[in-house]
């Protein structure tokens, strides 16, 4: 996302602590699997998946799209850099040296542009290899963004791999995109023989990827309410169609992959925190659940069963 909160740890909007919710709870009535595992939270601060490994400007050459519109009169616009790959993996590090080396299992979760980063760490044996010895599983949440109506969650193409993306998978365009954006891109041709236990959670309508086409939909029908309702009616049952077929065809053949795609519009459903608090967290339900789309506003929270 490019959403500014998520673009610097230094953003001045992040709180200096951090409830973790759902399974980063220590509560054991809310988390009576993990409540009492050690917790870390990661926050998104690159804004690129989690994948790139640019240490020096980014700005692309001229004549091609740049990835965000920076301000001509900035001086940092010449300065602008992504290392999600490079954050991810010195985390990691950090935390082996300071008692993680130790640890006999790990539960790593990846949110959104979290589970992608994971799985292109994990595609490129990085991740297997830095936690060997350790009983090592995953939990993908809402991270199988489709191409759907022309529009796209992530929204990057090929043009940006070589530019910003770090990892192999970010070259393989086989569909246009880079594969390392896509889940179902990764399991069908770099997570082919994955040993490692994953479930994916996935809502069916996930509203976060659905959103843009249905406000298309909305503002460009001219028809009355009725029309208007049967045209999104139609929309969700295509993309419905769509999201299924492309859990089955990417995931059929990993015996080590586990689903759980409840008919849901929900973003995000595992590894919250206060992060996402409703009336005041950063990343509060509105912002990560529409994508700053306003038409679907909602008028209460979606707590994870």
């Amino acid at each position: 996302g490019r959403y500014r909160p998520l673009m610097s740890s230094r953003s001045g909007e992040f709180p200096i602590e951090i409830a973790g919710e759902d399974i980063l709870s220590s509560d054991s009535l809310e988390n009576p699997l993990f409540h009492n595992f050690s917790h870390v939270l990661v926050p998104y601060c690159s804004s690129d998946g989690w994948l790139a490994n640019r240490t020096h400007p980014s700005l692309l050459e001229e004549g091609q799209d740049a990835m965000f519109q920076f301000d001509e009169t900035s001086e940092d616009a010449d300065n602008f850099c992504f290392n999600g790959m490079l954050i991810f993996r010195a985390v990691i590090e950090d935390l082996l040296e300071a008692g993680l080396a130790d640890a006999q299992k790990v539960l790593l979760v990846g949110t959104s542009a979290g589970g992608i980063g994971i799985l292109n760490q994990l595609a490129s044996g990085w991740l297997e290899s830095s936690l060997e010895g350790i009983e090592l599983k995953i939990v993908v949440d809402s991270s199988w963004f489709i191409e759907f109506q022309g529009y796209s969650a992530l929204g990057w193409d090929s043009s940006m791999a070589s530019q910003f993306l770090g990892f192999d998978a970010c070259r393989n365009d086989v569909f246009g995109y880079p594969c390392c954006t896509s889940s179902s891109c990764l399991f069908t041709h770099h997570l082919t023989n994955i040993s490692v236990p994953i479930l994916l959670a996935s809502s069916t309508y996930d509203i976060y990827v659905l959103s843009q086409p249905l406000q298309e939909t909305i503002e460009g029908s001219g028809q009355g309410a009725t029309d208007v309702g049967h045209d999104l009616l139609r929309q969700f049952n295509a993309f419905g169609a769509v999201m299924n077929l492309s859990l089955l065809q990417s995931t059929s053949a990993h015996q080590a992959l586990s689903i759980f795609s409840p008919s849901c519009t929900q973003h995000v459903y595992l590894a919250t925190s206060s992060l996402w608090n409703w009336t005041d967290g950063v990343l509060n339900n509105t912002v990560a659940g529409t994508y700053q789309v306003d038409i679907f506003h909602l008028t209460n929270p979606i707590r994870s069963g």
